[in-house]
Formats: C-alpha cells, sequence, structure tokens
C-alpha cells in the first residue's frame, strides 16, 4: 500500500497553466517589403460550440484584380501560416485579403524584387 504523499516529499517540477486562446482575428505579413515570398500569419478565435471557421485568404493586385487564393476551406481556431510565393509577379504594391466568418480585414504587401 502506498502512503499518501505529504506536502514535505512531493516536488512539483513546474505547471503551465498561461496557455492562451485566441480571443481576436489578426493578420500580418513578415517579412514586408518581401522578395519572392512572404509569410502570411493569421489567428482565428475560440468559438463556443464550434472550432472551425470558413476561411478565404486572397491576394489582389493594386487595382483589384484577384491575383491568386491561398485559402479556401474551413480551419480551426488558432494560429496558422500561409506562404505566398510572388516570384511570378512584378515588383509592386499588393493586398492580402482574409475572410472568416463576419470578418474581413486586408493587409497591404509590397513586393521587392
Amino acid at each position: 500500500m502506498n502512503p499518501t504523499p505529504s506536502a514535505q516529499n512531493v516536488n512539483i517540477v513546474g505547471v503551465d497553466n498561461n496557455f492562451e486562446k485566441p480571443i481576436d482575428y489578426k493578420i500580418s505579413a513578415y517579412p514586408n517589403p518581401f522578395n519572392l515570398s512572404t509569410t502570411i500569419r493569421f489567428t482565428l478565435p475560440t468559438v463556443i460550440n464550434s472550432g472551425n471557421h470558413k476561411v478565404k485568404l486572397i491576394i489582389y493586385d493594386a487595382l483589384g484584380r484577384e491575383i491568386e487564393t491561398l485559402v479556401n476551406s474551413k480551419l480551426k481556431s488558432g494560429s496558422h501560416e500561409i506562404m505566398f510565393n510572388a516570384e511570378y509577379l512584378s515588383s509592386g504594391l499588393y493586398f492580402s485579403q482574409i475572410v472568416v466568418d463576419n470578418y474581413n480585414s486586408v493587409v497591404k504587401i509590397i513586393l521587392l524584387k
């Protein structure tokens, strides 16, 4: 029979209760300005009763023409990264638009070759 541990013989090494659940939408690109490729990072908040979000991530040129759809699917809450390879495009101003549920945001990205 194992004795009940007392406070004197129990060693707690560490407890990490500081994990964060996303509570808001975020989008960014790094590096920006970029040469050939950039990583677009976005965070989807935790939603009660559903862990999935319908996400659409689209790249537009400065004239508003759709260049490429990077994401068009359901994704779970949390942080995500998508690489945008722009080696086939000319230098200039582009826009990364994310549409999630009822949220819509646009980030300027600059391609310098």
